[in-house]
């Protein structure tokens, strides 16, 4: 026997009991559970032992499969152990009357208002966003990665306030709460538009766990069985997720018949699967741990510069840090050019410092998680909170596909949005400060 199949042992036997526990034990859902989930299904072909590795032709490329490096179970078995650790700590210190406590989510009339207007004025931005990317977006052949080519900042923006009023539409109790899902849903458009899944999912996934908190008595099991066709719902839709990526062209162009001859065919449903997000980001951790990249701390030092407003925000300023992706992707993946392979958050962490560094990389990253958790438990502004619902997917599930200065400069684009609402908010009820206080009113009338 192997380290191979002993750490792959290992690592299933510990990845079902994390699952089991944080479906079946009764206790709150917190965000700690979305992170595990997010670990298990990226790296997905660790139960399988093995993934689809690129082998590059002539023309073009081809898949082989290829046995997973004991030194990525190694990670992922240390990645849960010490979710694993985090969960126990927080069942410990938690108290009965834990079950009760519930987000205050709540718009006054003020902050309403503040919504709708600036979901009307993100709607007619994205509408003249789409018309000013037309010739690549309404065409015959769609090419997503020269459409990426001619995004600019304020699309980029557009997409991020798009999904941070998708999550205040859909989360937070508010006056003409129905106008502002149907803008909200019709801005959301705009991300699918440019064939992009991730603002839609991300969103749901924020919904979801604010809808989970308020309805979660018991286990997480108890709440989906008795909710069987909401359960059922939300596994076709992670199913059409994964299998939309290779028919995503087509379904932007509306080629729906394109899209029917590709899974007609023997085998692709099987291989979109298999071809899919998770075998990419389990191949680039196993690739860069067989092949010993090292970072020496390098992209965490550029990443710390994150920090810093509007710091990176431009593709081409010079204080810009190099992606983890610039560094592995000349070593592992030489042949490629012109894109970007996708990054991997544990291996950068394994790369800049070997374990150690991962286990204190996951556990700032937990500790983040339960700082976030109580903030959204306290009475503290709204947007505030929405800030933090909408970082918090980036944190919990999109984490191991990104590297750590994209997660820093995503969630200082959410920090930027709420302050920028806190500010218009204090500006209309500065010769009234009386009227900030209309929450109160508003809940006693909504009892």
């Amino acid at each position: 026997m192997t380290f191979y199949h002993i750490f792959r042992g290992i690592y299933c036997f510990l990845a079902a009991f994390v699952i089991g526990y944080s479906i079946f034990k009764k206790r709150k859902f917190d965000i700690l559970v979305i992170y595990v989930f997010s670990s298990i299904v990226y790296f997905f072909p660790a139960f399988i032992g093995e993934f689809q590795s690129f082998v590059f032709l002539e023309k073009g490329y081809t898949y082989k499969p290829q046995e997973i490096y004991y030194k990525s179970y190694l990670v992922l078995i240390i990645n849960l152990m010490v979710c694993l650790v985090w969960m126990f700590m927080s069942d410990c210190r938690r108290h009965k009357n834990t079950y009760k406590k519930t987000m205050d989510l709540y718009l006054n009339d003020y902050e309403s208002i503040i919504v709708v207007i600036s979901e009307i004025v993100i709607l007619c931005l994205n509408f003249i966003l789409c018309y000013r990317l037309r010739n690549y977006i309404f065409v015959e052949k769609f090419d997503k990665t020269k459409l990426m080519e001619h995004m600019t900042l304020f699309d980029t923006l557009a997409l991020n306030m798009t999904y941070y009023f998708f999550i205040i539409s859909f989360s937070c109790k508010m006056r003409w709460k129905k106008v502002s899902m149907v803008i909200a849903l019709l801005c959301i458009s705009y991300s699918l538009a440019l064939a992009k899944r991730s603002e839609l999912v991300l969103g749901i996934i924020a919904v979801a766990y604010v809808w989970v908190t308020r309805n979660s008595e018991s286990s997480l099991w108890e709440l989906l069985w008795k909710r069987k066709y909401l359960l059922l719902t939300g596994l076709v839709f992670f199913c059409a997720v994964f299998l939309s990526k290779p028919v995503l062209n087509a379904a932007v162009q509306g080629d729906w018949k394109q899209i029917f001859m590709y899974f007609k065919r023997d085998g692709k449903l099987i291989e979109s699967f298999i071809y899919s997000e998770s075998n990419v980001i389990t191949s680039n951790l196993n690739e860069i741990l067989r092949l010993n990249v090292t970072a020496d701390g390098d992209t965490y030092r550029f990443a710390s510069l994150g920090f810093i407003p509007f710091i990176g925000t431009l593709s081409d300023s010079v204080l810009v840090p190099s992606d983890f992706y610039e560094l592995y992707q000349p070593i592992v993946y030489p042949k490629i050019s012109g894109w970007g392979a996708a990054n991997c958050f544990l291996a950068e962490a394994v790369s800049n410092g070997g374990i150690l560094t991962l286990i204190c990389m996951v556990h700032l990253l937990c500790c983040t998680f339960v700082i976030m958790e109580k903030i959204l438990y306290k009475n503290m502004n709204v947007f505030i909170k929405t800030g933090i619902l909408a970082a918090m997917p980036h944190l919990a599930f999109y984490i191991h596909r990104n590297t750590l200065f994209y997660i820093i400069r995503t969630v200082r684009i959410f920090a930027y949005i709420s302050f920028f609402l806190i500010v218009i908010h204090i500006l209309l009820t500065h010769k009234h400060p009386d009227r900030r206080n209309l929450k109160k009113i508003f809940l006693q009338e909504n009892m």
